[in-house]
């Protein structure tokens, strides 16, 4: 991922390009506010789909199985 840092003028006048950067090329941005504090526009990997409830289910059901012949 490349960081590049920019002021907040250019944040706003440029948003469509930076956000396409930020999506494509993974892209951070360090954008420098007007106060002098920093924001940051950067991709966001999204984490996968929720394991569906039945399958949760048969892993516990094997998992007490298992367990209890351990025992």
């Amino acid at each position: 991922m490349k960081l590049i840092e920019i002021t907040q003028e250019q944040f706003e006048q440029n948003l469509e390009f930076i956000v396409d950067l930020c999506e494509k090329e993974r892209v951070i941005w360090k954008v420098r506010l007007s106060t002098g504090e920093y924001i940051m526009c950067c991709p966001v990997v999204e984490s996968a789909a929720p394991v569906p409830e039945h399958i949760i289910e048969q892993v516990e059901e094997f998992r007490r199985d298992f367990l209890a012949n351990q025992a």
